[in-house]
């Protein structure tokens, strides 16, 4: 995988971690600090139901929001070699990539809002994060792997969901004066 993908050689795996931890800690002489990989969850939920085994062998995404919030607090962190932690935005284009490695092993790059369409014969000259995984879920005459990926394909079709559900409803937020929100109040009243 090093050799195919400019990603797998830029980044440590956390076994590297560990192991420099180890390694380190010998050379100190003092005990391994203890490594963490770090799945950031809301700590106020305690509901142990939470986490049982699963019972379908599908896969879902759930959050929890409040107040009709869009959940914006999603990030990637990724551990460079020789470098700290570096957060990149599920807007990168490089985020796709380094998540689903084994689905796009040599780094294709993902949606970004710069991403411009080659066809400008229309008036958007952008490309919708929608349009973007419509073209890459799409099923094609030749071979794409993507498609035999199983569990995984499942994983990246409902995080390509919840990262365009997240950016439409961010936009309609940011955006609620050009929307003119306030046009549409008497649509509620009746």
């Amino acid at each position: 995988m090093k050799s195919i993908s400019p990603f797998a050689a830029a980044f440590k795996m956390m076994q590297e971690v560990e192991e420099e931890g180890i390694h380190q800690a010998k050379k100190e002489k003092r005990a391994l600090p203890p490594l963490r990989m770090i799945f950031d969850i809301d700590h106020r939920i305690h509901d142990r139901r939470l986490y049982n085994l699963p019972t379908a062998n599908e896969v879902a995404a759930v959050f929890v929001i409040e107040d009709n919030e869009v959940p914006t607090h999603r990030q990637i962190a990724l551990h460079l070699r020789g470098k700290d932690l570096e957060i990149i935005s599920i807007l990168h284009p490089h985020c796709d990539p380094v998540i689903y490695l084994l689905l796009f092993p040599r780094g294709d790059e993902g949606w970004h809002p710069d991403l411009e369409k080659t066809d400008r014969s229309r008036n958007r000259t952008r490309v919708s994060m929608l349009q973007f995984y419509s073209y890459r879920l799409a099923i094609r005459q030749i071979f794409t792997a993507i498609h035999y990926a199983g569990k995984l394909f499942q994983q990246y079709i409902v995080d390509a969901y919840v990262k365009t559900e997240q950016n439409r409803l961010a936009f309609h937020q940011q955006n609620q004066k050009a929307l003119r929100i306030e046009l549409y109040q008497g649509l509620m009243d009746h």
